[in-house]
């Protein structure tokens, strides 16, 4: 039996091991457009703030994998399901396209960033990242510096977690959101008021009840300024945008399957 699994986190690794002892002999394959193997996405926000080291980010590592038999494709892109072929179009690194087959295919791909159209954002610009996986930490640490003046926007979880992360490491940390109070779908107004007083007594400062309507940038295409939708303004040379997640299901309603 050849088993796929697209996706590298909790749910597919899980799914393997749970495979791995129902069926020692079948053949496994995990596929992952990241370059990791497994780690824990919840220690991103650590590996910021320097209190663990990246030999300790991972909780399965390539010996893992060859216990269990587990075929692992790291940097490796599913473009499209054949769900009556029963086949995988997948793209490598280097952008070089192969099919692959299967009897049976898991689907857990997780989710991506929210990314709000924004007047002149550009998502591809080098001081703008989101923060939802080892490599947007990775590639946040390398930004910040102590005169950096940070906009978070999004105060839910994961808002709230890079400004941990960040706090003592950068000149200003302001986080912005439109509702009423921080975590509003999981903290009512009494506990988010609590955690809010806790977070600014490190200086994190709160903008709620406005948003972020525009970014200003330099004549080299960096962002040195934001608007809000209170017509207030903001320094601000590194944005991150933290307003949610949406569920990876694009794969899915490409191939049929109801979503």
């Amino acid at each position: 039996m050849r088993y796929l699994i697209i996706g590298n986190s909790a749910a597919g690794i899980n799914a393997a091991s749970a495979i791995r002892l129902m069926d020692p002999l079948g053949d496994i394959t995990i596929i992952t457009k990241e370059k990791f193997y497994s780690y824990g996405r919840p220690l991103i926000s650590y590996y910021l703030s320097n209190k663990i080291q990246p030999e300790n980010m991972y909780y399965h590592n390539q010996i893992f994998y060859t216990q269990q038999h587990l075929n692992i494709m790291l940097n490796t892109e599913v473009q499209a399901i054949n769900i009556n072929r029963k086949e995988l179009l997948i793209k490598t690194i280097n952008n070089t396209k192969n099919v692959i087959l299967y009897d049976k295919l898991l689907i857990a791909s997780g989710s991506s960033p929210i990314k709000p159209s924004i007047l002149g954002l550009d998502y591809n610009c080098n001081n703008v990242c989101t923060f939802l996986s080892y490599q947007d930490s990775i590639k946040l640490k390398s930004m910040i510096t102590n005169s950096s003046k940070v906009v978070i926007l999004g105060a839910g979880l994961i808002g709230l977690k890079v400004a941990e992360g960040l706090c003592g490491q950068v000149n200003s940390i302001n986080v912005i959101d439109l509702s009423d109070r921080i975590m509003s779908s999981t903290l009512d107004i009494s506990s988010a008021y609590i955690v809010q007083k806790h977070m600014e007594s490190y200086n994190i400062n709160f903008k709620l009840k406005t948003s972020v309507t525009e970014v200003l940038k330099d004549n080299n295409d960096k962002i040195y300024k934001v608007v809000l939708s209170n017509g207030e303004t903001l320094d601000c040379n590194i944005l991150i945008i933290a307003i949610g997640v949406t569920p990876n299901v694009h794969l899915a309603k490409q191939a049929g399957l109801n979503v």
